[in-house]
């Protein structure tokens, strides 16, 4: 392992912030156990940045290690309590350390081996550290645990099936219970079903947790956050799709549910699956609308969320203007029902587009009346594969008309879907991405649907003025 004087003056360094750009700090090798279990043999390195963001440094996110557990980081690494496999990334691992931060919560390092390099990605303390073992321990995920450092009741290690025997973590692990192959990992690789929805609707202000990926929140990429948020968006609308309420299947009277979802302040309507997600958690709740706010924008609104009040993470992409990349977006959403003063979130959210469209027009800007929008034709369901059909009902929903399906149809239609959306790639895994390219083609046919009503409606109308010329 590194020399701990060495890396204490490291340490401080880096909270002094006198290294140059670009540095990073060697930890050592990492521990035998660590290799066997599949972390490269290479020395663990860590950036100053880490090491602030762990010290709870000014504008650094809440983690309270304490600086005399960071400068003996190399020990502490040295004699872990345990080694997890964290459940979101196959390059990822948490290693439990034998310390606690300022505020007594377990402090964990999740270690990242993409690309062959050890880097420390984060150190912090974890919070509801039982509930996190807990789901790992059911994942299959735990590697190693050092039994004398097993701490009952912090660690609940009464919960594992079966004892090792190991008394020192100098020894090798033993291969029963709770050592897990790689190639078992690879399988197990998922999010508990039980867990995925519950942590993902927790409201974002205040969150301490970690998604199952041995990071807390802030921690987690936008690819990483991008994938749970997909995870839950997909068992949102296949639950949806299985008990015959998602918005797209008709209901008794044989129409689908066309009323737009919309952002309130933005204005712009909300499309593909994100549209199907909001309904659904709009009809679940029972809100009286599909008008929905960012946390942020209510808070500024000066009307903020209800207290205890739970919001939806919805996912996009973005492309880069400078890469030309697309890139993973999240965001928390709440629906306006949600909000203290719905009526007020409502005029101020009309206010602040008015401001922006005269600061764009000039102080002479004045709206126009609004009119109330005609509704489009009727569209019959003609294709059950899920571009078509979803490009079909997204038409509707954006120009206002109804969607007539019959039970036929969208019994087709959910098996198709539901195909689609689970089936598995060349590894044994479904991709929770799919989702996104369904909804990405139907939102092309949506075009091309809308594109041929209003040739239709152009050649029906020309149609209708030579008529009365003849007349």
């Amino acid at each position: 392992m590194a020399d701990n004087q060495i890396f204490a003056r490291d340490v401080q360094d880096a909270l002094s912030k006198r290294e140059k750009r670009g540095t990073v700090f060697n930890v050592g090798k990492p521990h035998p156990v660590f290799i066997q279990k599949g972390i490269p043999d290479q020395p663990m390195i860590i950036s100053p940045a880490v090491i602030r963001k762990a010290k709870k440094q000014t504008g650094y996110n809440d983690h309270c290690v304490k600086q005399t557990d960071l400068e003996r980081l190399p020990e502490l690494l040295n004699n872990p309590i345990a080694l997890l496999k964290s459940l979101t990334s196959p390059d990822k691992f948490v290693v439990v350390l034998d310390a606690h931060d300022e505020k007594e919560r377990p402090v964990v390092a999740a270690i990242n081996t993409r690309g062959g390099r050890n880097s420390i990605d984060s150190v912090y303390g974890r919070g509801n550290f039982m509930d996190f073992i807990q789901r790992t321990n059911e994942a299959g995920a735990v590697l190693s645990v050092n039994k004398k450092k097993a701490i009952e009741g912090v660690w609940a290690y009464q919960q594992y099936q079966g004892e090792t025997t190991v008394d020192d973590y100098q020894v090798s692990v033993s291969q029963q219970n709770i050592n897990v192959s790689r190639a078992n990992l690879q399988k197990n690789r998922r999010i508990p079903a039980s867990y995925e929805g519950e942590k993902i609707r927790k409201k974002e202000k205040g969150m301490s947790d970690d998604l199952d990926s041995g990071a807390a929140p802030e921690e987690l990429s936008p690819k990483e956050k991008a994938f749970l948020a997909q995870v839950h968006q997909r068992k949102v609308i296949a639950d949806a799709l299985q008990s015959g309420k998602l918005s797209c299947l008709p209901g008794a009277d044989g129409y689908a549910d066309t009323v737009p979802a919309y952002n309130l302040t933005g204005g712009h309507r909300y499309h593909g699956a994100t549209l199907l997600q909001l309904k659904e958690f709009q009809k679940e709740h029972g809100f009286p609308t599909g008008e929905y706010v960012t946390y942020e924008a209510a808070q500024k609104a000066g009307v903020p969320v209800r207290k205890g009040e739970q919001g939806v993470t919805v996912s996009w992409s973005e492309q880069n203007n400078e890469s030309g990349e697309w890139e993973p977006r999240t965001a928390r959403l709440f629906n306006a029902a949600q909000t203290v003063k719905p009526d007020e979130l409502r005029a101020w959210a009309q206010g602040e587009k008015e401001a922006y469209l005269k600061s764009r027009y000039g102080d002479q800007y004045q709206a126009a009346e609004q009119k109330e929008k005609t509704p489009g034709p009727d569209i019959v369901c003609s294709s059950t594969k899920p571009e078509q059909y979803l490009g079909q009902y997204l038409a509707a929903v954006s120009m206002g008309s109804k969607f007539k399906v019959s039970p036929e149809q969208a019994s087709e239609f959910g098996k198709n879907f539901e195909e689609a959306l689970f089936k598995k790639m060349e590894n044994g895994h479904s991709n929770p991405f799919v989702l996104s390219r369904i909804c990405n083609a139907a939102s092309e046919h949506c075009k091309e649907v809308i594109k041929e009503i209003r040739k239709e409606q152009r050649m029906e109308q020309s149609r209708e003025r030579k008529a009365g010329r003849s007349l």
